[in-house]
């Protein structure tokens, strides 16, 4: 990257030197995806879920709208259960409850969806799961009526039904328990009306506090690697400033505690990040070299599922950072540590996964004004 030897404009002087835009879904040459094992799923650009093998990006798209939603990235997390699309076999327990193929097209575009009919009484689907009490599990399927219009309930793993408004398009439904009372974790479908015909696809019943994307099983659990996505080498240094620069990055909102990105040096004693320092509420911009020293939290700046836009801007003594055109907040003391990288989506440890769609980056090889902070942010 060459670099002029003339004072900037104006204009050249808020030119992003790096502009990624993971919304157009095509990946920067620059940019490396890592994950394991080809297990991970997307909604695509026709509005289908697919697989998506090891190491290729996951760009996001709105089932209904078809608008693009940005890289994905997630935490691993496995489908705890065992036969995630077939609700003919043992692993379901069915109480009223009858099972066919579905002759329509499923959220993969396939026939390969189910129908499930109350056949008298209260129809029940059941799977059971020996977990963990006390900690958070989360159940998800895809479901659409087919006939009648009683009442269709999913429920959290304490076996409290929550009744789901279901149409006649495809959706996926959702629910969470915080703090099971018991290791015996269950995930039922209720269908209260005899007759009622539901199309059902692919269930999940995850470890943790919220859904991620859809996990295929077929005998046994399966687990989804997580998204490692970074730059590296002479991609990272051909636009990094070591003396100064700002930092742009847009995600959705998060529903997890997790980090935005991390330009660090390999070790924790050697970075900057910033993360969503609580979910649906604020982030953190924070700089470590060797100790602490800057950390700059903003509150009531996001909400779960919303735009984040934060902008960061860091030089010797002088550093600001802004979350969707909130008041800038500024720290006049602090040094800038040596780094070599940038993680999108996870820290230095890789861990602590935004688990969210990333939709810009950008980078200013300089510390623009406080008023730029804000207003980049808007």
């Amino acid at each position: 990257m060459l670099t002029p030897g003339y004072a900037m404009t104006a204009t050249e002087r808020v030119l992003p030197r790096l502009a990624l835009d993971f919304t157009t879904g095509v990946l920067d040459p620059r940019v490396t995806v890592t994950r394991a094992l080809n297990t991970a799923t997307r909604i695509n650009s026709s509005g289908f879920l697919e697989g998506v093998n090891a190491d290729l990006p996951r760009f996001d798209y709105d089932p209904a709208t078809l608008a693009p939603k940005g890289l994905l990235i997630e935490e691993a997390r496995t489908n705890l259960i065992t036969q995630s699309r077939d609700y003919s076999t043992a692993a379901w327990g069915k109480t009223a409850i009858t099972v066919s193929a579905c002759p329509d097209p499923s959220p993969s575009g396939l026939t390969d969806a189910q129908t499930i009919t109350n056949s008298g009484g209260v129809g029940l689907l059941t799977f059971v799961h020996i977990g963990t009490a006390g900690v958070p599990y989360t159940f998800s399927v895809w479901m659409r009526r087919r006939t009648g219009t009683g009442t269709v309930a999913i429920t959290d793993t304490n076996g409290v039904y929550v009744p789901q408004t279901l149409t006649s398009s495809w959706k996926r439904f959702t629910v969470t328990t915080s703090t099971p009372s018991t290791t015996t974790i269950r995930a039922y479908i209720r269908v209260y009306t005899t007759g009622d015909e539901v199309d059902i696809y692919n269930s999940q019943l995850e470890l943790g506090a919220f859904g991620t994307s859809d996990i295929y099983t077929a005998g046994s659990t399966v687990t989804r690697n997580a998204d490692a996505v970074s730059i590296t080498g002479t991609n990272f240094s051909d636009w990094y400033n070591a003396s100064e620069g700002t930092f742009y990055a847009e995600t959705s909102g998060s529903p997890s505690t997790g980090s935005i990105y991390s330009v660090d040096g390999g070790t924790t004693g050697a970075r900057m990040l910033a993360q969503y320092n609580s979910p649906g509420t604020n982030t953190l911009f924070r700089i470590v070299d060797s100790t602490d020293q800057v950390s700059l939290t903003q509150n009531g700046v996001v909400t779960a599922g919303g735009i984040c836009k934060i902008v960061s801007a860091y030089k010797q003594d002088s550093f600001a950072t802004s979350t969707n055109a909130a008041a800038t907040s500024t720290d006049t003391a602090g040094t800038v540590p040596t780094v070599d990288n940038l993680k999108l989506g996870r820290n230095v440890l890789n861990a602590a996964y935004m688990t969210a769609h990333f939709r810009k980056f950008m980078y200013w090889p300089q510390r623009i004004t406080n008023a730029e902070v804000q207003s980049f942010s808007k």
